[in-house]
């Protein structure tokens, strides 16, 4: 029964309140009408209906902006249903909340979320739809589906198991400008210059010829000024190197505007970084501190930039979580002497962590979105008061202070407004001659 039915109810009742009241059969005959409407509904109310759901979805993993088609079937393996009404359910679920505001994660292009029809047995009723997502994980686990007689008086709902889900993984924009140069490489035929004797393509000095050597790699000249030895050329060996993505994902690092967050840029870094490095033929690890502790232990290739994408997808910002954590970095996740590449904000507190990792004889680079330039150009849209902007510029003071001090430290800083890509960022990083 529903709030139709109860209607139904209450004006036969009253009806025959009205007759008994009055002495007059004139309301009892005015409730008839009613009364067969009510037992048509009775008698053409299912019973228990044998129903079975099935969701399936256009792709796995798509990106931000792309769309994504929904199919959700549900066959009737009982008896015939006059009235089936398919919805989905739990669409709470589908939701982010950042402060006080709630956002849709995905966003309805084209079909409906509801459908109604008439179900005989053994067919089949369909509800497509197609979306496209923000970043995150966009899960279901049930279709809801409510069964009623032809006018909808006896209504029975039902949650059918369909359980499917889709990754939207963050933007990835192509770094052309990103030249990395890690001071230690692995012994592992890569693209990075080793400084030792071998294979590959750069001048590195002149030996003594060796039997077994090649006569094309013979220095003539320098043999010619002396005839009774000869000498060979050497070239730098090209080897791959180790670089970990640390990204810092805590909540109070990362301010939150409208539909709008630091966190989502720095995803987006991270994304671009993981498969410029990896195209490039270095392994990668990542370690996200956010909601949960995200690691992904170094690999290379095509499954390691899947695996590393799947992880950055689902990331969400962390409130108990600190950066002081990397001082419990295990050695497999970043080998020693490796290239640790830190995205993040970057607070004061944050000092200590980066010395640690330079005590301990990594390599960094640090990719800082700035907080300030973010929530000043969100605090234009309605205005700066006087405070406001006295407030902004001892915040860039407090910030280009801290990271002078990054600096002196030997750490390679990228101050990155984030209203302008990154790439055009990197030109200004200068790596010092070895």
């Amino acid at each position: 029964m529903n709030t139709k039915t109860n209607q139904i109810l209450l004006v036969i009742a009253g009806l025959f309140l009205a007759a008994l009241t009055s002495r007059s059969s004139t309301p009892a005959l005015m409730a008839l009408p009613f009364l067969a409407y009510l037992a048509a509904g009775v008698l053409t109310a299912p019973g228990d209906p044998l129903l079975r759901a099935q969701r399936s979805l256009s792709r796995k993993r798509s990106e931000v902006g792309a769309p994504v088609e929904q199919e959700v079937l549900v066959v009737n393996e009982g008896t015939d249903v006059p009235r089936l009404v398919l919805r989905e359910p739990a669409l709470a679920k589908l939701h982010v909340t950042q402060g006080d505001l709630v956002l849709a994660k995905l966003r309805l292009t084209q079909g409906d979320l509801v459908q109604c029809v008439s179900l005989p047995a053994g067919q089949t009723a369909a509800m497509r739809y197609t979306f496209t997502g923000r970043r995150g994980r966009l899960a279901w686990e049930e279709a809801q589906v409510t069964v009623s007689d032809l006018f909808g008086l006896f209504e029975t709902q039902r949650m059918l198991p369909a359980p499917a889900q889709v990754l939207v993984l963050p933007e990835q924009r192509p770094l052309y400008r990103l030249r990395v140069r890690p001071r230690h490489t692995i012994r592992t035929a890569g693209p990075n210059l080793s400084r030792l004797p071998g294979a590959g393509v750069d001048f590195y000095g002149v030996r003594e010829y060796h039997a077994g050597d090649s006569l094309r790699w013979i220095h003539w000249k320098k043999s010619a000024r002396q005839p009774r030895t000869f000498f060979s050329k050497e070239f730098e060996r090209e080897e791959m190197a180790d670089i970990g993505l640390l990204v810092d994902a805590s909540l109070a690092a990362n301010p939150a505007r409208g539909s709008d967050s630091l966190l989502e840029y720095s995803l987006q870094a991270a994304a671009a970084l993981a498969k410029t490095i990896l195209r490039a033929g270095n392994r990668v690890s990542l370690l996200v501190l956010g909601e949960r502790i995200v690691r992904v232990f170094p690999g290379s290739g095509k499954r390691q930039l899947a695996r590393i994408l799947d992880q950055l997808s689902a990331c969400e910002p962390g409130e108990k979580v600190s950066f002081e954590t990397v001082k419990y970095l295990p050695v497999r996740l970043f080998p020693s002497r490796s290239m640790i590449i830190v995205i993040s904000p970057l607070r004061q507190r944050d000092f200590n962590a980066l010395t640690r990792l330079r005590a301990e004889g990594y390599q960094v680079l640090l990719i800082s979105p700035d907080p300030v330039a973010f929530a000043a150009r969100a605090d234009a849209l309605v205005g700066l008061d006087g405070q406001k902007s006295f407030a902004v510029r001892a915040a860039r003071l407090e910030r280009e202070t801290l990271l002078r001090r990054v600096r002196q430290m030997g750490v390679q800083v990228v101050d990155w407004p984030v209203d302008q890509p990154l790439d055009a960022m990197l030109r200004s990083l200068r790596w010092a001659e070895r």
